[in-house]
C-alpha cells in the first residue's frame, strides 16, 4: 500500500519543478511559438479550409446516407461542430431526417473532421512539450484510435440502433 510521508519537502519539490520548467522552456519557445505562427498563416492562407473542403467533397463512399445528411457532414467539416448541430436541428425539426440518420450523419461528420482539427489545434501544443516527430506520432496514434472507436460505435448504431 502506498503511504504519504508525514513530512513533505516543499522546497525540494519546487526546486525540481523549476529545474524541469527551465529545461522545457526553450523547447516551448523554439517550437510552440513558430508552430503557432505557421499554423496562423496556414489558416489565413486557407490551407485548412481547402483540406476540409476536399474531404467534404470526396465523400462518395457515404452513399448509404440520405442526401440531407451530406449537408450536416459538410457543415461539420467546413465550419466548427456547432454549425453541423444547427443544421441537424433544423433537419430534424422539418422532418428531413430521422433521428437515426441524424446521429449517423453527426458521427460521420465527427470522424471526417477530427483529423484536420487535431493537427491544427493539438500539434502546436504537443510540439511545445514533446519533440515535433513525437508530437505528430502522438496525434496520429490518438486520431487513429479515436476514429476506429467512433467507426465501431457508428457501425454498431447503424446495424443495431
Amino acid at each position: 500500500m502506498w503511504r504519504f510521508s508525514a513530512r513533505w519537502d516543499w522546497r525540494g519539490a519546487l526546486q525540481k519543478t523549476w529545474k524541469r520548467f527551465r529545461r522545457r522552456l526553450p523547447r516551448m519557445i523554439f517550437y510552440t511559438i513558430p508552430v503557432y505562427v505557421a499554423f496562423f498563416f496556414l489558416k489565413r492562407w486557407g490551407v485548412f479550409d481547402a483540406m476540409e473542403t476536399w474531404m467534404a467533397a470526396n465523400v462518395s463512399f457515404l452513399s448509404w446516407l440520405p442526401p440531407q445528411a451530406m449537408g450536416i457532414i459538410g457543415f461539420h467539416m467546413a465550419a466548427e461542430t456547432t454549425a453541423g448541430y444547427a443544421a441537424a436541428g433544423a433537419l430534424v425539426q422539418t422532418g428531413g431526417l430521422t433521428l437515426k440518420e441524424l446521429v449517423l450523419a453527426l458521427l460521420v461528420g465527427n470522424i471526417l473532421s477530427s483529423p484536420v482539427r487535431a493537427i491544427r489545434h493539438q500539434f502546436p501544443y504537443y510540439a511545445g512539450i514533446f519533440k515535433p516527430r513525437l508530437a505528430l506520432n502522438l496525434i496520429i496514434s490518438n486520431q487513429c484510435l479515436r476514429a476506429a472507436s467512433i467507426v465501431f460505435v457508428t457501425l454498431g448504431y447503424a446495424l443495431w440502433g
